[in-house]
This record gives structure tokens, C-alpha cells and sequence, in this order.
């Protein structure tokens, strides 16, 4: 005998979005619907979607990944070797994409220009990283970078 008895069709109600159920103590019916849509909260409130940054950010990182950059700039210079974190972006083959990201990383930095401080090496390898990684993945993550003046 099974442990929940099967219920008949008549006595299940899946509403949709908009639906009412009206419930009482010895009843289930469906009420007037309304209009609505799908809403999305994200902290401090509701925002549609499709209209909220935070969200859109949100989304491409789920579907593209995040790359962090961090480098350590000493009078524009490289000092050691630039550390490298990605999220939720898988490589399709096996090869060590890690090590040529860290060689595409420090040819930006030398090639960003010297009066353009931090801000310029920071877009130099957002511009380099971005279209490496388009190259050899047709995947465009969201590249943030830590540039740290020592």
C-alpha cells in the first residue's frame, strides 16, 4: 500500500502567476486573477527584470564567469607575477590557460603607458584579458582588476 494515497486531478490546484486561491476550512477554489509578472529582489528592494544593473551583472556573471586580476605596480612596473582567480568560467581543453592569462597580464602592463597611472594599466589589461579570452573561448566574463601602488 503506498504511503500517500493518489489524489484525483479535481483535487489539485497549481495556480499561475496572477492567480488567486481562495481557501476556507473545507474548501480550495480558484479566486480572480490578477496581472503580474515575474519579480526579482535583489537587497535593499524589488526591481524588474531587465532593469536593474546589480541584476544584469548579476546574470552575466551566471552565464559568462568572473576573472580577478590582481597586481602589485611599483612605478608602473610589474612587481612579481600578477595573481589570477576566476569563477564560474570553465576552460574547454586541458591546457594550462592559467599560465598564458599571467603572460598576457604582464605584456599589458608593460605596454600600458606610463602618465596613464593605475586606471590605464588597470583598462590595458581588461582590454587584453577580454580579448584573449574571446579568442579562445568565444566566452566574455566580467574582468575586474586590483591594482595595488608599492
Amino acid at each position: 500500500m503506498p504511503l500517500v494515497p493518489r489524489m484525483k486531478s479535481a483535487q489539485i490546484f497549481i495556480p499561475e502567476i496572477g492567480a488567486c486561491a481562495e481557501v476556507t476550512d473545507d474548501s480550495l477554489k480558484q479566486g480572480e486573477s490578477f496581472p503580474a509578472g515575474a519579480r526579482l529582489i535583489d537587497g535593499a528592494g524589488f526591481e524588474d527584470y531587465g532593469t536593474s544593473e546589480v541584476l544584469k551583472d548579476r546574470i552575466r556573471m551566471s552565464e559568462e564567469g568572473l576573472f580577478v586580476i590582481s597586481a602589485a605596480i611599483s612605478g608602473g612596473a610589474l612587481v612579481g607575477e600578477p595573481v589570477i582567480e576566476s569563477r564560474g568560467f570553465v576552460f574547454s581543453d586541458e591546457r594550462d590557460y592559467m599560465r598564458d592569462l599571467k603572460d598576457v597580464v604582464v605584456k599589458a602592463i608593460d605596454g600600458a603607458p606610463s602618465h596613464g597611472g593605475n586606471a590605464e594599466i588597470s583598462a590595458a589589461i581588461r582590454r587584453a584579458v577580454r580579448n584573449y579570452l574571446f579568442k579562445k573561448t568565444k566566452q566574455s566574463p566580467m574582468i575586474l582588476t586590483v591594482i595595488q601602488e608599492v
